[in-house]
């Protein structure tokens, strides 16, 4: 197979998958979304709660390293499974479908590098619970 052919047969393959995984898929768990990578969900707080609750969950799962920071935009909070895995919670301002900044947050989970979408939807679930008690 030339090179040509197998370079349009992935541009193809991407032009068919590549919208789901940009738009995500909804998942089993109301009101969180995912592309297989990454799990995402928009909470009812602003960003600092939001990535104190992310921190809170992951210190629940008894991660190490668990460290987190956030600005008036956006938050972080990781930490390392015993495997080495890291888990990323990245929180941001929360905004429509126009760009606009509306309230909440959005929140995101990753677990390593291809993602884990069961640990990744509990974890955004955890997390969403945390910021509603």
């Amino acid at each position: 197979m030339t090179h040509s052919i197998r370079v349009s047969l992935f541009v193809a393959g991407l032009s068919l998958i590549g919208p789901l995984l940009l738009s995500g898929c909804a998942t089993d768990a109301p009101g969180i979304k995912s592309n297989f990578v990454r799990q995402w969900t928009v909470v009812d707080a602003d960003v600092e709660a939001a990535t104190a609750a992310a921190e809170d969950v992951l210190e629940s799962y008894e991660l190490r390293d668990v460290e987190s920071g956030t600005t008036q935009l956006d938050g972080v909070a990781r930490g390392f499974r015993a495997d080495g895995t890291e888990i990323v919670v990245e929180v941001r301002r929360a905004r429509d479908e126009d760009g606009q900044a509306v309230a909440g947050s959005e929140v995101s989970v990753r677990v390593g590098t291809v993602g884990d979408e069961p640990i990744g939807v509990e974890i955004a679930e955890k997390i969403r619970d945390r910021v509603t008690e």
